[in-house]
């Protein structure tokens, strides 16, 4: 959902942070929070005495995801008491425009975030925690929530942000190439099957499958998620303490070079370079067999196609199925003038009768509750439980990963010596 920001919606977002997110001079994020009963509350029930509406700054516009809109409006009309500023999420300037808002200290009550992405903000006490609020009456507004969703948003034992929605990444299966190929479709398949799989349909002139430039990040982190999760060493991934010298890093590239020398990649070798329109575009057209893309896009693809799509998951390199993915969700920052506000936001805006919209756009709702009668949705949620949140998230590493770790090697840039050596030393610094 990340989109290139323009210098004009560079400058919109410098103007939108200084006007609706204050413009003091900056502050720290403490790492002591005040409960909302304290400051925060002591203005709010003032305001609420004087007649006065309670003012709630709502980041949280999803301009992308249809049915939000009509999700806030609920939410204004069901707390008359706020006077809820809402604003739109510019994905392309988040990180951006919620540290400027913080460090103004006169940020927005609630920003859209991705809750497995929280660290860098709870690492330096900017972000409030929300158990007690969830935990409170019994833990009802916690036991609304799909668990592995809210568990995105927790770190150490605590919720510091809640989930809208969950998406991974995955693949989409044409099922008449598929069965021209004479391939079983395996919606966990082992990457020996998609392997095979690729062989047949490329037999059959069809290009076996496509995935975007970017996706080069997606292809390192599932197929190393699966063989580490197998060996119970996940967390040396997430935790930057994984070396170079680990043989399923070397596994991950020499998987890569191979697709790309067979000619497996849309559109044939050095398609590790390709736009995801033109990916997306091989697919829909019925030239390629497999689309790896996020979940959220299953719905609006196939409604492109003349053919039966199937959803499935990431090939496994070892015994787990994993999808990367995650969660778009919602936190408060440490020093919001209005929590309470903020949270009773959140509970309306998060609630079954909200949230019901969200399957009608194929999209997987965070409540629990709510009822999926789309079967495609319903797939997808199936799917979902295969979803690992927790990844590799350091932007060095990351931004190395998505641009060089794989390309150098699979286009000859670089011997895998050279490009674990520099892998390392990213690794050295980091730690």
């Amino acid at each position: 959902m990340k989109r290139l920001a323009s210098a004009f919606s560079l400058f919109l977002t410098a103007m939108m942070v200084f006007t609706s997110c204050g413009t003091k001079a900056p502050e720290t994020g403490s790492t002591t929070q005040a409960p909302p009963s304290q400051d925060s509350t002591v203005s709010s029930t003032q305001q609420a005495t004087s007649g006065e509406k309670q003012k709630v700054k709502f980041y949280g516009l999803i301009n992308e995801y249809t049915p939000v809109a009509g999700m806030i409006e609920r939410m204004k009309e069901k707390l008359p008491q706020y006077d809820i500023e809402v604003i739109p999420v510019d994905w392309g300037n988040l990180d951006q425009v919620i540290k400027t808002g913080i460090a103004s200290g006169e940020p927005c009550d609630v920003y859209c975030y991705w809750p497995q992405a929280m660290d860098q903000f709870i690492k330096v006490g900017q972000a409030y925690d929300l158990t007690e609020a969830l935990d409170a009456d019994g833990g009802k507004w916690r036991n609304t929530f799909v668990p592995a969703q809210l568990q995105t948003g927790e770190f150490d034992g605590k919720v510091y942000a809640v989930p809208l929605d969950a998406t991974y990444q995955m693949a989409l299966v044409n099922k008449k190439i598929f069965d021209e190929a004479g391939v079983t479709i395996n919606p966990t398949w082992t990457f020996d099957e998609f392997m095979q799989a690729c062989e047949k349909i490329k037999a059959i002139d069809k290009q076996p499958f496509a995935l975007w430039r970017d996706g080069q990040e997606w292809f390192v982190k599932n197929t190393v998620a699966s063989a580490l999760k197998s060996e119970g060493r996940y967390d040396e991934w997430i935790n930057n303490k994984l070396p170079g010298s680990d043989p399923i890093l070397s596994k991950s590239l020499d998987l890569a070079k191979t697709i790309d020398e067979k000619g497996y990649w849309y559109p044939g070798q050095g398609g590790v370079n390709s736009a995801r329109d033109e990916a997306r575009a091989s697919f829909t057209k019925g030239d390629t067999a497999v689309l790896f893309e996020m979940a959220s896009l299953f719905v609006d693809i196939k409604k492109e196609v003349d053919f039966e799509v199937v959803p499935v998951c990431w090939p496994k390199t070892g015994t787990e199925t994993v999808n990367i993915g995650g969660t778009d969700g919602f936190f408060i920052p440490s020093n919001a003038k209005n929590k309470e506000g903020a949270i009773e936001c959140l509970k309306v805006l998060l609630d079954d009768e909200s949230q019901a919209k969200l399957p009608e756009a194929g999209i997987i709702p965070s409540n629990k509750s709510v009822q999926i009668n789309d079967g495609d949705v319903k797939i997808l949620s199936e799917l979902s439980q295969y979803m690992e949140a927790k990844t590799l998230t350091n932007p060095e590493l990351t931004t190395f990963i998505k641009q060089v770790f794989l390309a150098d090697y699979v286009l000859g840039a670089r011997s895998k010596d050279e490009i674990l050596k520099e892998y390392d030393t990213i690794l050295k610094e980091i730690n």
